[in-house]
């Protein structure tokens, strides 16, 4: 019985710790513009990244691994510009462990259980990326993400967090076909 209820309370507190990231990831494109087109990509001087020196330098050579795994070259000609923003805040996250003992017998039950909150320290982020035409300066592609992780996260997992982010965010580029069929989603799908 003991081993039992042990068990009961390591798998809530692993079911409990284990749902705290959260990710929503959307993207949306201009339809009528030719991604095969687009060879090169650079960056906007003023993007708004809310992160330390580090973070920043971090996500940004991430970001450019991501665009270069999908077939582009950073160049000062460039066939788009990229606008990055990053938000970011300290919060909190509670789930609670539940804890709870019954018994009974053939015709008679009595159980009770009780929540125990269990509160931890999170930053909550919010990306954006869009690409714009470089001839016309026109949004052709935005792509935005809200994610969480753990405050105290170490470069390491930080670094692991930026590139499943940018991977997700960019998971569609570049627009196509599959199957004879216009392969879409946007922020309302």
């Amino acid at each position: 019985m003991k081993n039992i209820f042990f068990l009961a309370v390591i798998a809530a507190a692993g079911f409990s710790l284990g749902s705290c990231a959260s990710n929503s990831i959307a993207y949306d494109y201009d339809k009528s513009f030719n991604f095969a087109n687009v060879k090169t990509y650079d960056y906007y001087a003023d993007n708004s990244l809310q992160l330390n020196s580090i973070d920043s330098s971090n996500f940004m050579r991430t970001l450019d691994g991501v665009l270069q795994s999908k077939g582009l070259t950073r160049s000062s000609n460039p066939d788009i510009y990229v606008a990055v923003m990053i938000k970011n805040a300290a919060g909190s996250k509670t789930s609670s462990v539940g804890i709870g003992i019954g018994g009974g017998n053939r015709w008679l039950g009595l159980g009770t259980g009780i929540g125990i909150p269990v509160s931890s320290k999170v930053m909550n982020y919010a990306f954006q990326i869009d690409m714009d035409n470089a001839a016309n300066k026109q949004l052709v592609w935005t792509t935005r993400s809200e994610k969480t992780t753990s405050y105290n996260a170490s470069t390491d997992n930080k670094m692991s967090f930026y590139k499943s982010t940018l991977e997700g965010m960019f998971k569609n580029y570049p627009v196509g076909t599959k199957n004879g069929k216009t392969v879409k989603s946007n922020y309302y799908n």
